[in-house]
C-alpha cells in the first residue's frame, strides 16, 4: 500500500536530498544541492521502512524544517479503527530535521507522549509543523481521552525549540466531528511578521449547526504561547457546502476567506444567488472584525471545494493579496 500521494519525493533509507533554493537578485538565483546521511533511523521496530518527508516549512532566512515519518504496517488495522476510515500506521517518534543555511543539521527526535491516533495518516497527518521565529516550532496535534472515540479528540498546541525543549502548551478546543467520523477543518496561519504570532481558524460545534472559530496566539522570546483575540463568524446553516480558509495579510492582520452555497428547484429563476464567497478582514490583536466583503456571486447550482489565499510579489518591493476558487 502506497502513502497516498504526499507532496515531498521518497527519502532513501538513510539519506536524503533537500534542494534549497535562493533568490540572489530579482533575476537571477542559484540552486544549491544538499546531502545529509542520517544517523538515527534505526532507534526502532520498523529500521527498514523508507522514511517520507511529509512537511517542510522555513523561517524567514532561509533555515528549513523537515517533518520525517514512516509507515508501520502493524497499526493500520488499528488506525483504520480510531478514525473510522481507511489509514496508515506510523513510526511512533516525533522526527524533525532543522537545516540551516551553513548545512549544520539539529536532528530532533522525540517521543511527545502523544496519544495514537496522533500517528495514523488518514485523510490528512493529525500532527503539523510550523515555524515560528528561530528557534521555536509550532506542534499541532491531538490529545484523545478514548482513541476510539473521535468526539473525545481535542487541538492542542506545543511550542518546542531546537534541542527538543517543550516551552509551552495549550488547548485549542474540541476537533470538528461529523457524523461521528473524525473531520479535521483547522488551520494555522503564520503573520507576515512571524513574531507577531498566528491566526488558527476552524468548524465549532457539529455536522447540524457550527461556526467558524477564530484565535489569535503570539509567542514571545521565551517561547510561551498565548492567546490574544478571539471571535465566531456564524455561517448560513443551509448551506450545502461550506468551506473556508486564511491568510495572513500584508498590513500585519489577517483575513478569512469562506464560501457557502445553496441547492435551489427552481432553476430557472437567475435572480436567486445560490453561492456567495465573503472576505473577514481581521487586525492584529482585534477581535472585532475590519470589514465583511462579498468577493464573489453565483446564480447557479454549486458546490465549492476548496479556496485558495497567499501573498504574490507584482514588482520589486509589492505585494498584494491574491484568491483562486474551486467549484463544481
Amino acid at each position: 500500500m502506497k502513502l497516498f500521494n504526499l507532496s515531498y519525493n521518497l527519502i532513501a533509507q538513510c539519506l536524503f536530498l533537500i534542494s534549497l533554493c535562493a533568490f540572489i537578485t530579482s533575476t537571477k538565483s542559484e540552486l544549491t544541492f544538499f546531502n545529509y546521511t542520517e544517523t538515527s533511523l534505526n532507534d526502532t521496530n520498523v529500521p527498514n521502512q523508507t522514511p517520507f518527508v511529509i512537511k517542510l516549512d522555513t523561517y524567514d532566512d532561509g533555515t528549513t524544517l523537515v517533518h520525517i515519518i514512516r509507515q508501520d504496517n502493524n497499526l493500520n488495522a488499528t488506525c483504520t479503527n480510531y478514525l473510522r476510515m481507511p489509514a496508515l500506521g506510523l513510526e511512533q517518534i516525533f522526527r524533525i530535521r532543522v537545516i540551516q543555511l551553513n548545512g549544520t543539521v539539529n536532528e530532533i527526535n522525540l517521543d511527545l507522549k502523544l496519544d495514537p491516533p496522533n500517528y495514523c495518516y488518514g485523510k490528512t497527518m493529525p500532527v503539523r509543523i510550523y515555524a515560528l521565529q528561530k528557534p521555536f516550532i509550532l506542534v499541532n496535534y491531538l490529545n484523545a481521552t478514548n482513541s476510539s472515540d473521535p468526539t473525545t479528540y481535542e487541538e492542542w498546541a506545543s511550542v518546542i525549540d531546537w534541542n527538543g525543549n517543550i516551552k509551552s502548551k495549550v488547548r485549542f478546543g474540541l476537533s470538528f466531528v461529523k457524523f461521528n467520523i473524525w473531520h479535521p477543518s483547522s488551520g494555522i496561519h503564520l503573520n507576515v511578521n512571524n513574531k507577531l504570532g498566528f491566526l488558527r481558524i476552524a468548524f465549532e460545534g457539529n455536522a447540524s449547526s457550527y461556526s467558524y472559530g477564530w484565535q489569535q496566539y503570539i509567542v514571545d522570546n521565551s517561547g510561551n504561547l498565548t492567546m490574544l483575540k478571539n471571535a465566531t463568524i456564524a455561517t448560513d446553516q443551509a448551506g450545502l457546502s461550506i468551506t473556508s480558509t486564511a491568510m495572513a495579510t500584508i498590513d500585519g492582520g489577517y483575513a478569512i476567506i469562506y464560501a457557502n452555497s445553496t441547492i435551489e428547484a427552481n432553476i430557472n429563476n437567475s435572480f436567486i444567488i445560490r453561492g456567495k464567497v465573503y472576505a473577514d478582514f481581521i487586525s492584529y490583536n482585534s477581535s472585532i472584525g475590519d470589514r465583511t466583503i462579498l468577493l464573489y456571486s453565483l446564480n447557479k447550482n454549486v458546490n465549492f471545494t476548496g479556496i485558495y489565499c497567499d501573498l504574490v510579489a507584482t514588482g520589486v518591493g509589492s505585494l498584494h493579496n491574491h484568491y483562486r476558487f474551486y467549484q463544481l
